[in-house]
């Protein structure tokens, strides 16, 4: 009869559950750690050192995006100082062409006035040759005449047509310098015009080679840009998404951190011209106390010509004895006042005090003047931002003047020339036409300049202030036209068109 495992023995249970549990050590013993898996300190240190290498590839990539950017900055400001640099010459080449014009308009004139005076004079010249020349005509004045009273006659009409004669010479020879002089001046302006306009060749040559230079270096940028973003994702275990999300708040970040170091650097700079203009009201503080010290001195002199005259009586006392009225000098007290031109020194310390209150009035009128030169915003700001942003997704080209494509600057020109202002074309020349404000007076349609130093000698960028923070402008070939946050990289400025 089989035994069912409810009724085994003790035994036999003991030696079943003995089985099992060796059977299960055995099944289990490939998933228990052996002591010897446990780190070993030159694994822990292998550990470390690998996190380390990876935080120093980590510091390595930042770099490298920096570094890209920069030069990108960079190869972006050569192009555009390059490419201001191109406006500037060809500009100077416009006005030469204009000087040419106008030289070659008088020297046609004069050159015509010259030959008008040149026929003039060979007229005179034949009609003296056909009256037998001047000396028989001369000879005639006295030949032939009746009386004194022909002579007089005749010599004074010869006068006349000798004077008249030499009048056409002189005008002849003065038609022909003039004609000279305007011939000098075009060719003048003809070799100014071929050196400008070779200017403007050349500037436009290293303009297009920066541009070139330029977009080259946008696109190493961008491989360079993916390639860290991509490799900082792995190491920060995270996604490239997220990685490209960081990186660009980190540029927002330095962009404000930019705009403010600039906007600082300006209000200081605004600060410190105010602060040099009123001086002049302080000249006239002292003039008014000067004049009370004046009087002041006045009024002691008569006080010692009243004990002048006590001396004078002196001499009385012969006939004293007599006359009672010897009291009469009793005046004589009076010398006791002469004391009193003792005190005349006291006198000096007056004009002291009167310095003292010039000093007050002179600070106050110092705030005045500074708020003085900047002229109000005006609906025409607002107005030309409205034009300009209607040329946002235009193409950046540069020369170009629209209505397709311009470059910053002809940007900020068509968009003024359409309230009736007309600014001057290149932006160095714009900075020139605006009137300094700060960024907490910034008003849509005020202007903000770039400039590659500190001085508008080297502006190479200009855009249209918009609102709190942005801009609208023509950037560059890649970007072209557009809406988009100011930047304080290189600032140098704010304008107002006025």
């Amino acid at each position: 009869m089989t035994q069912h495992p409810r009724h085994l023995s003790a035994r036999s249970r003991s030696t079943v559950l003995a089985g099992a549990v060796a059977a299960a050590l055995v099944g289990l013993s490939g998933l228990l750690v052996p002591a010897s898996a446990v780190p070993s300190q030159t694994e822990r240190d292998q550990a470390q050192a690998d996190v380390a290498t990876q935080a120093d590839r980590v510091s390595v990539l930042e770099g490298q995006l920096a570094a890209a950017n920069a030069a990108l900055a960079d190869a972006d400001v050569a192009a555009a100082l390059a490419g201001e640099d191109y406006l500037a010459a060809e500009e100077s080449a416009t006005r030469a062409r204009a000087a040419k014009v106008t030289a070659d308009t008088e020297a046609a004139t004069a050159q015509q006035e010259a030959d008008d005076a040149s026929d003039a004079l060979a007229s005179v010249a034949l009609a003296s040759y056909r009256n037998g020349g001047g000396a028989a005509t001369q000879a005639q004045v006295f030949l032939g005449a009746d009386e004194f009273s022909d002579v007089l006659r005749r010599s004074a009409a010869l006068s006349i047509a000798t004077g008249a004669a030499g009048d056409t010479v002189l005008s002849a020879q003065e038609a022909q310098a003039n004609a000279d002089v305007a011939a000098t001046r075009a060719t003048t302006a003809q070799e100014t015009l071929d050196t400008r306009e070779a200017a403007a060749r050349t500037a436009l040559e290293e303009a297009d080679g920066l541009q070139e230079d330029a977009e080259a270096q946008r696109a190493s940028t961008a491989a360079i840009v993916d390639g860290a973003i991509n490799e900082l994702a792995v190491l920060r275990n995270h996604s490239v998404e997220l990685e490209r999300a960081y990186q660009a708040d980190q540029l927002e970040q330095q962009r404000i951190a930019d705009e403010k170091a600039a906007n600082d650097r300006i209000a200081a700079e605004a600060a410190a011209r105010a602060a040099v203009t009123p001086a002049a009201p302080a000249t006239q503080a002292p003039s008014t106390p000067s004049t009370a010290a004046t009087k002041a001195p006045a009024a002691v002199t008569p006080a010692p010509s009243t004990p002048a005259p006590a001396p004078a009586p002196a001499p009385a006392p012969a006939p004293a004895p007599a006359p009672a009225p010897a009291p009469a000098p009793a005046p004589a007290p009076a010398p006791a006042p002469a004391p009193a031109p003792a005190p005349a020194p006291a006198p000096a310390p007056a004009p002291a005090p009167a310095p003292a209150p010039a000093p007050k009035p002179a600070p106050a009128p110092a705030p005045a003047p500074a708020p003085a030169p900047i002229p109000p915003a005006s609906s025409k700001g607002q107005a030309a931002v409205n034009a300009a942003m209607t040329k946002v997704g235009l193409t950046y080209r540069l020369g170009a003047n629209g209505p397709n494509a311009y470059d910053c600057s002809s940007l900020v020109k068509f968009a003024y020339a359409q309230v009736g202002i007309n600014l001057p074309r290149v932006s160095r020349d714009q900075w020139g036409a605006t009137t300094r404000i700060t960024a907490d007076q910034l008003q849509p349609g005020d202007l903000i300049f770039y400039s590659n130093s500190k001085s508008a000698r080297d502006i190479y960028h200009v855009a249209i202030y918009t609102g709190p923070g942005m801009k609208v402008h023509a950037a560059n070939p890649k970007t072209g036209i557009v809406h988009d946050k100011i930047y304080g990289t290189k600032l140098l400025g704010y304008g107002r068109v006025s």
